[in-house]
């Protein structure tokens, strides 16, 4: 296959693309990097400066022991003078490729532009992937958070009814503190009215206790001042004086 025919398979989207793409190496990208307008406005000078590079691609591709330098020239006339002394095939090499030069512009333009595509593809999947994997790992992340977000809404509900139910059993326990001290209270004021009336009884006891000693005592001492009266006034020289000692006490 030539140039002029593989060039036109991938005009017309042959299915030889990707046989013909790795044929095409630095060199012949390379040779379009000057162009600032790209291919579709080609002057004679560049027309001619296109198809020089590309012969020059093409005797390098094909290992030819020479190189043609001629669009490096700086001026027209050495360009002219070193195309001047071309041999005939390289001559008619050039020939060939001045003839599909803009056909060959557009082509290597399109190659180029297919693998900087691709190359963005590849990048855009490897972007793609690597977003994919830190989407996988946000999801993950994100599923663990809900998770600990739940059982910490489990605990929370948890000491909510732990709250509620101490207090619960505070206001129980205030109020049996409070009915115990009532209940105690009221214990205290019977306590002390028991008291109270135990202590009136007790000086009512003594008091009685004391009221009976004394007559008991002036029994006593009655009794045994008339038993001494009697032992004193049995004998004669004394009996007459009885009446008057009875008297006597009696007025006291």
């Amino acid at each position: 296959m030539t140039l002029e025919t593989s060039s036109t398979a991938y005009a017309w989207g042959g299915t030889s693309e990707k046989t013909i793409l790795p044929q095409y190496g630095a060199c012949w990208m390379e040779a379009l990097d000057f162009l600032q307008d790209g291919c579709r406005l080609l002057s004679d000078s560049v027309h001619i400066d296109i198809a020089l590079r590309f012969t020059n691609c093409f005797m390098i591709m094909s290992g030819q022991g020479t190189t043609l330098e001629c669009h490096s020239e700086r001026t027209e006339a050495l360009k002219r003078l070193c195309m001047s002394e071309m041999s005939d095939r390289n001559f008619a090499v050039y020939t060939e490729f001045f003839t599909q030069a803009q056909s060959m512009c557009y082509f290597l333009q399109n190659l180029a532009w297919h693998h900087e595509t691709e190359k963005m593809i590849n990048r855009l999947f490897t972007f793609s992937q690597a977003a994919t994997e830190q989407l996988e790992t946000v999801y993950g992340l994100q599923n663990v958070l809900l998770q600990k977000l739940h059982e910490q809404y489990n605990i929370q509900a948890e000491l909510l009814i732990l709250g509620r139910n101490l207090s619960l059993t505070l206001e129980g326990s205030k109020s049996s503190l409070e009915t115990l001290t009532y209940d105690l209270k009221q214990s205290t004021v019977q306590h002390s009215l028991v008291l109270e009336e135990l202590f009136h009884e007790f000086h009512q006891l003594h008091r009685w206790i004391v009221g009976r000693y004394a007559f008991v005592d002036g029994l006593i001492f009655y009794f045994s001042y008339l038993t001494f009266l009697l032992i004193l006034t049995s004998i004669k020289r004394t009996a007459s004086a009885r009446g008057l000692l009875l008297h006597s006490d009696e007025v006291s």
